[in-house]
């Protein structure tokens, strides 16, 4: 297929992300992260690094912090200049991709082992650290602006035959002190992939075994507002809200986007997608592959 003249192409790109200023986008292949501005197809800035896996930009929009498969944690910046790439922190092994707090001070990171650790944005140290010994920690969410995150935790199979407990959410803040604000439970086993809208009032959950469903929860009550089958493939289950209300979701290779209420609205073919984000200010879509992305007008995939 043709690219139209306001599109491009990302090449290999596990995961896809815009600064909150909207004026960056990163991607990752297997052995570089790559900074451009959206709508230069060059990137702007190229740094070596392997096996990058996930990452998130500061709020001010100046670094980026890269979480690699083996768990460490580097920061990439200052954008606006010529960025260096510098280690902040070993990590504690792999795990979900790692979040900056609203005011930028501080990173949030969690692990599959079940440590949940804060560290300071500048040089790494720890600040604070929560363990839950029988849980793996498999995504942090939050809302862009919001000092309150979300950790889902995926309970641990306690025998050979019985299936594990069903996956739930704590409620965290600023600062990691006690026990979570609170918790959310829909009562479904084997998640995936989710997503926090931008109100805070929705979660997205690709769930099941296989991963089928897509089920839209009240974030305050826990309860089902509506559930539909869907077709992740290998690849997909990654989830993104648009500033204007839409969910996309990857399923085999492409992209389909949903109504709250889980109404279908259109599908982009794209080979291997694996993950999906939407600039903050609602124009632009970026699709990761793991043969190729695409930077796209949030029109290709919105009504």
């Amino acid at each position: 297929m043709r690219l139209k003249a306001n599109q491009m192409t990302l090449g290999t790109s596990y995961f896809v992300r815009f600064s909150p200023d909207s004026a960056w986008l990163a991607s990752c292949g297997e052995r570089s992260v790559y900074l451009r501005r959206p709508g230069i197809s060059k990137p702007k800035h190229s740094v070596r690094l392997r096996h990058g896996s996930s990452g998130d930009f500061s709020p001010d929009s100046r670094t980026l912090v890269v979480k690699t498969t083996a768990g460490t944690l580097h920061v990439l910046g200052p954008l606006d200049a010529e960025p260096e790439l510098r280690t902040l922190n070993e990590g504690d092994g792999e795990g979900p991709s790692p979040l900056h707090s609203a005011c930028g001070r501080f990173i949030i990171d969690a692990s599959w082992s079940g440590r949940l650790a804060i560290f300071a944005s500048q040089d790494g140290t720890s600040v604070a650290h929560r363990e839950f010994s029988s849980d793996m920690l498999v995504e942090l969410l939050s809302a862009s602006g919001s000092d309150t995150w979300l950790v889902h935790h995926s309970p641990r199979s306690t025998t050979d035959t019985d299936p594990p407990d069903p996956d739930y959410f704590s409620v965290c803040t600023l600062p990691l002190v006690g026990e979570p604000h609170r918790e959310i439970r829909p009562g479904l086993r084997f998640v995936r992939h989710s997503a926090l809208s931008s109100s805070e009032t929705l979660l997205a959950i690709n769930h099941g075994a296989p991963p089928e469903k897509l089920s839209i929860i009240d974030a305050h009550t826990g309860e089902t507002v509506s559930t539909t089958r869907i077709d992740v493939g290998g690849t997909g289950g990654r989830m993104a809200w648009a500033p204007s209300g839409e969910l996309a979701v990857v399923e085999r290779h492409g992209v389909r986007t949903y109504s709250a209420d889980l109404t279908a609205l259109g599908e982009l073919e794209l080979e291997y997608a694996c993950d999906v984000a939407f600039s903050p200010t609602g124009e632009l879509v970026a699709i990761g592959s793991w043969s190729s992305g695409r930077l796209l007008p949030a029109s290709a995939v919105l009504p």
